[in-house]
């Protein structure tokens, strides 16, 4: 479980500035609707795996592409409106991250009762499809009144500036922080109350936090295969 759970936030490390440099190479269109379609691919694919090795390269890719969500939306709301409006809509963005997962988990509870973890996946990948092809067919890198005279407004920065600045700094470790938590929370925490309080199959499904809905007995990575 911790090899699977750690091959996902490898690989969304490991391509945040890769795909931050695809957002301002090729915009924020096309990025996000790729990395949206690739990711709802391999959120199919995970309904696919059939043992350790092949889940640990599906979570790592999925991982992978899952990580240009928000290095992309960052260039949309920098292309689109002004500085004075960038940090309420970040605050926009990252809440309704966090509002969507949490409204989200009591269906995805259902859901995994009524169909079983591979159907999930598998229904799951939709979504994301359908509106990778709406982003696409919609959306424009900039308003209208720019996009003849403005395609490029990013200014050449170092990238040793940009590291060692204090305010960088803060949020690096405020973001570490937070991460730290938030990923305990969504996948060692409701395995951990399972087996400490050993909780039967109906208290199980008062616990709304989490992916996954587990077995009889307290888990581990072949109850998911």
């Amino acid at each position: 479980m911790g090899a699977v759970f750690s091959a996902f936030a490898l690989g969304y490390a490991f391509a945040q500035i890769p795909s931050g440099w695809l957002a301002d190479r090729f915009g924020p269109r096309v990025t996000l609707a790729f990395v949206v379609a690739l990711w709802s691919v391999f959120t199919v694919l995970t309904g696919v795996a059939s043992g350790l090795a092949t889940l640990l390269v599906v979570r790592f890719l999925f991982g992978a592409a899952e990580a240009g969500a928000f290095p992309g939306s960052a260039r949309v709301i920098y292309n689109w409106l002004p500085p004075r409006m960038h940090g309420i809509a970040n605050g926009i963005l990252f809440s309704g991250a966090l509002v969507g997962g949490a409204i989200a988990f009591p269906f995805f509870q259902w859901l995994l009762a009524a169909h079983g973890w591979r159907m999930a996946f598998f229904l799951l990948g939709v979504p994301g499809g359908v509106w990778a092809f709406c982003w696409l067919f919609c959306f424009r890198d900039f308003p209208s009144e720019r996009a003849a005279t403005n395609k490029e407004t990013l200014s050449s920065v170092p990238i040793a500036l940009l590291l060692s600045s204090k305010a960088m700094v803060k949020a690096v470790a405020q973001y570490f922080v937070g991460n730290f938590t938030f990923f305990i929370c969504i996948s060692w925490m409701f395995p951990y109350l399972v087996q400490r309080y050993s909780l039967t199959p109906a208290k199980r499904q008062n616990i709304r936090w989490f992916h996954y809905c587990p077995g009889q007995r307290p888990i581990g990575f072949r109850d998911f295969l």
